[in-house]
């Protein structure tokens, strides 16, 4: 059992997850190229945390243009490289969904296109986005469908899908059955205390919490915020989280991201 210590008041209290794969990881959407046109290096604060904290892992969103759109080009090889030399490294290749209104075939199309990179530079996983809650007729089935062809074709390190909020009550056994993690909010720190109670209640009933992702914007920079929802996330060994201080156009690093990868190693 690995222990997670965070502060409440003046209390420190421990909590255990049964094991170190169930010890939350850091999610991070790159959706940004990691060297733009006269920039250097846009990705060194990620390569920075990952050797930091070699026991943290971080699963990372690759997503060149909402999607593979073709071979890596060489900034992306380049990288890619770097990236998967880092063991806590779980690189996941970024797969719109379109809300239930794209077939299975053109979402396999894209997972196909994501599998012909060759291999020290592909990603080990997929990222669902815009999944739809189960308000689709037929959508659950597709993701279904899609994620078994996503391990079959060799992304086995982690599944993710991304409706941004619970599912329907219809949804979530197939949803959490056939993904290793679902995004049950990903919003802004304002509107996350209405749907605490929501997500509590979803982890009582059964869903364990290493399944569910958690993804708040907006979270104040000053004051304990930041610290509050590590301490209370890593608590109920959540599966995977990301904290921002930014809006969510996931476009770079926010002000935060030092203090919110120390915290989470030290929570871990």
């Amino acid at each position: 059992m690995y222990p997670s210590f965070f502060l409440r008041g003046s209390a420190i209290l421990l909590t255990f997850c049964p094991t170190f794969t169930s010890a939350t990881s850091i999610l991070f959407p790159a959706y940004f190229d990691p060297t733009p046109s006269g920039s250097s290096n846009a990705w060194s604060p990620l390569y920075s945390s990952l050797a930091t904290y070699p026991t943290l892992r971080h699963e990372v969103i690759i997503n060149p243009d909402s999607g593979p759109n073709g071979p890596p080009t060489s900034e992306y090889t380049s990288a890619m490289q770097t990236l998967k030399s880092y063991p806590n490294a779980i690189p996941l290749g970024y797969v719109d969904t379109n809300y239930g209104k794209y077939s299975a075939a053109n979402i396999q199309a894209n997972i196909s296109t994501w599998a012909q990179w060759p291999a020290a530079v592909r990603p080990t996983g997929i990222f669902f986005d815009d999944v739809d809650d189960g308000s689709t007729s037929g959508s659950t089935a597709i993701m279904t469908q899609v994620a078994a062809f996503a391990r079959a074709a060799g992304f086995t390190s982690k599944i993710v899908f991304n409706p941004g909020a619970i599912p329907l009550a219809s949804a979530q056994t197939a949803l959490f059955v056939a993904a290793d993690h679902v995004v049950v909010f990903e919003d802004s720190y304002a509107n996350y205390a209405a749907r605490a109670t929501a997500i509590k209640s979803l982890k009582n009933g059964g869903v364990p919490g290493r399944n569910m992702t958690i993804m708040v914007l907006d979270v104040p920079v000053t004051g304990s915020a930041l610290a509050t929802l590590v301490g209370n996330f890593t608590g109920e060994c959540y599966g995977s989280v990301y904290l921002t201080d930014n809006d969510g156009d996931y476009q770079s690093f926010g002000a935060d991201w030092g203090n919110f990868t120390q915290m989470m190693n030290a929570n871990v």
